[in-house]
């Protein structure tokens, strides 16, 4: 005690005796090869604090301070950091550790970066700090009083310093300590201390504290030299980390639960040739936080609170369960219960509740949960290894499991979920949500986001032109019949009675017979009157040229289908067509299995869309020219069965005063006499005439009109022999 008295008056002595300039000089001078040891600091000790208690510094900045003072004046011009080093005979190296209270120099304006010195930088004292120190002056209030963003960015600078271990744990306390005793009447201080007084509660202070950076920051937690922009409980001392890390893990630390501060997750893509998840915890203060903290500067640091959305919930809850789900140190039996209590905890949820009840196996729903957060929060696809990875291990159980998806035999590939993008590596093969997933995901928004598949097959009701066709009277029966059956009201109708017989409640259709005859366009012309979509079925394109991917491909026109009843159902549109133009190929009779293996794969195919028509739910219609050759598994699948002859002589009338009106009523029957065409080919001829007429500008009489019949059929009554006659 009588040490720290004579201390005192010590101080007091130098302060009345010496001034601020002559206290930088003395320090300069003993600190000459001093290494900042702390004998040579406390040499001068007095000086060190009155020129601390001058600039409001600690007194290492107020030593170098008065190091790059003197030698600023000694040079006359601005000091590097290695002249620093120089100066107190210590390695360059060494002396980066205190770049941080220059740095706080530099924030309170006493010092400036002057210019780069090759890979140094250098320092200077503006003038009017130099001004007030030579003149014996006070320096102004500007550079005395310390704000708000000043404090905390100086406590940012500890915590920056504790994460990149520069300090110690037990260093740390201590300077947190003295910021806390330097600023105690700073109107946010002393509301944190306020609030969490005691010294058990340093790790809520701390906690607050880095939030107050991050309010008067405007930008997360994490300083610019952190790339993940999360929290990390690395800001509490040792002695303290772990209860804090539990209690925030818990959701029962102080701060939270007072409601001060709230948690929200985020999330960016990372991975070498992964689409995957990091995810990380951003804590923030409230507008209840800003409010207690900061007092009357609250105004300046308002909270953006909005209202979370259901999707900013579904959001969050994918985020927290794969944060679990891809944390590969945990076991697959742990990493289940935990799954399995974060599933729990958010059954609320209608996605989760509609989840549970569709896909029973936990593992498939899990899987599922992990597909959606990459499409919700990352906007992508999955890659099928690492995410059946995460959860499987690299066990049998996992190599079995990419074998099923592979081979599209898994759970949630039949029954429509997800979809597989295959790749000749299998780490690069992808997961894709379906459109029966997103509807889960989006809601009546799903349209949003919803491809319909098989898009550029999609034929619009609006956009088929109006055509008018003409039928024989037993056609028109039949045609009015399905027209009416396809009547949405009565479709409905018709499939509550067939479900409750047991019955198929599709409606299959046959449209077959001799070419040319309008069964396509037929078709057309009832989806416009019905105004149902058409899913026109090219079927080339199910005629794979490798082994096996024909049966693919077809069951992908079924699960498109599907896909497009659904998109349809969710826009209240009426149920759309499964249209199989000039499907011959597909529906004739099976093979012989020894006929190879074309044959076992055309009877294949067959028995997938034989097995589709059992269980169709929408409609199907399919056009063929060669019925002869039928399969008669399919005769009896189709419920109506249309037969599309040539028209007869009064059709044909009708036909050719429709296409072509400048024809006399004369004229028409006269052609129509003569040459016994189907619809189609009449639509040449008119053809023929309208291009006629662009090239010789004169509308076809009935004799240029008889000239292009004779040559319309190959083997055209009339038609000149090719070559020589013997």
């Amino acid at each position: 005690l009588k040490s720290a008295l004579i201390l005192l008056q010590m101080t007091d002595t130098i302060k009345n005796q010496t001034t601020v300039l002559d206290a930088v000089i003395k320090i300069y001078e003993a600190l000459e090869g001093s290494k900042l040891h702390e004998e040579e600091l406390s040499g001068v000790g007095g000086e060190i604090r009155l020129v601390g208690e001058y600039l409001d510094c600690t007194p290492v900045q107020a030593a170098l301070f008065s190091i790059i003072f003197a030698l600023q004046n000694k040079g006359g011009d601005s000091v590097t950091f290695a002249r620093i080093a120089e100066h107190l005979g210590e390695s360059f190296l060494y002396l980066i550790k205190y770049k941080k209270d220059v740095n706080v120099l530099i924030r309170k304006s006493l010092v400036d970066m002057a210019r780069d010195e090759g890979e140094d930088s250098a320092y200077i004292i503006s003038k009017a700090v130099s001004d007030c120190i030579i003149e014996d002056d006070p320096l102004p209030n500007e550079f005395r009083d310390k704000d708000t963003q000043e404090i905390f960015f100086e406590i940012n600078d500890l915590i920056k310093d504790y994460f990149s271990r520069a300090i110690t744990s037990a260093e740390y306390v201590r300077s947190i300590n003295e910021v806390e005793k330097r600023y105690a009447e700073n109107e946010v201080m002393k509301n944190v201390m306020k609030e969490y007084p005691d010294s058990e509660q340093l790790g809520e202070r701390i906690f607050i504290y880095s939030l107050c950076f991050r309010a008067v920051n405007g930008s997360d937690y994490q300083d610019d030299d952190d790339d993940s922009g999360g929290f990390d409980v690395r800001i509490f001392p040792l002695k303290k980390l772990l209860r804090c890390k539990r209690e925030l893990s818990e959701n029962t630390f102080k701060p939270l639960k007072d409601g001060y501060a709230g948690c929200k997750l985020v999330s960016e893509e990372s991975g070498f040739g992964r689409r995957r998840a990091c995810v990380f915890d951003v804590f923030s203060l409230t507008q209840k936080g800003i409010e207690k903290f900061f007092g009357k500067e609250s105004a300046d640091y308002e909270a953006e609170e909005t209202v979370a959305t259901e999707m900013d919930r579904l959001k969050q809850y994918l985020l927290e369960f794969s944060r679990v789900y891809e944390n590969r140190k945990k076991s697959t039996g742990i990493k289940v219960l935990c799954l399995t209590e974060i599933e729990k905890n958010h059954s609320g949820m209608d996605f989760v509740r509609n989840i549970k009840k569709l896909v029973r196996d936990k593992l498939d729903r899990f899987v599922l949960y992990e597909c959606c957060n990459v499409f919700v929060n990352f906007g992508g696809a999955s890659y099928l290894a690492s995410t059946l990875k995460d959860i499987y291990g690299e066990d049998s159980q996992y190599f079995k499991k990419v074998h099923e998806y592979k081979d599209e035999k898994s759970f949630l590939q039949t029954e429509g979920f997800l979809a597989l993008e295959k790749n000749e590596n299998i780490n690069k093969s992808t997961l894709s949500l379906s459109d029966r997933t997103l509807a889960l995901v989006y809601g009546k928004n799903a349209d949003l986001y919803v491809k319909t598949a098989g898009d550029e097959n999609v034929l619009e009701p609006a956009k088929l032109r109006e055509k008018t066709l003409f039928y024989p009277a037993e056609i028109i029966t039949q045609i009015d019949m399905l027209k009416k059956s396809l009547d949405e009201k009565n479709l409905s109708e018709m499939k509550k009675r067939l479900e409750a017989k047991a019955l198929p409640k599709g409606v299959c259709c046959l449209l077959y017979d001799a070419a040319g005859t309008g069964k396509t366009e037929s078709v057309y012309q009832i989806a416009r009157a019905t105004d149902r979509k058409i899913y026109h079925v090219d079927i080339s394109e199910t005629k794979s040229m490798w082994f096996g991917e024909s049966e693919k491909l077809i069951k992908k026109v079924f699960t498109n289908y599907k896909g497009l009843c659904r998109d349809c159902e969710m826009r209240h549109e009426n149920t759309p067509i499964l249209l199989f133009n000039e499907a011959d190929a597909i529906i004739s009779k099976r093979k012989s299995v020894t006929s190879g293996n074309v044959a076992q794969t055309e009877n294949a195919i067959q028995n997938i869309i034989l097995e589709q028509m059992e269980s169709l739910d929408g409609i199907m219609i399919a056009t063929t020219n060669l019925c002869e050759n039928m399969d008669k598994a399919f005769e009896r699948r189709f419920l109506f069965k249309i037969k599309f002859e040539k028209p007869g002589l009064k059709e044909r009338i009708l036909i050719w005063k429709n296409k072509l009106p400048l024809l006399s009523d004369e004229d028409a029957e006269r052609i129509a006499r003569k040459y016994d065409f189907s619809g189609g080919e009449i639509d040449n001829i008119v053809r023929k005439c309208e291009i006629d007429e662009v090239i010789t500008g004169e509308s076809p009489d009935y004799e240029k009109i008889d000239e292009l019949c004779r040559f319309e059929r190959l083997s055209a009554e009339g038609s000149r022999p090719v070559g020589f006659a013997v």
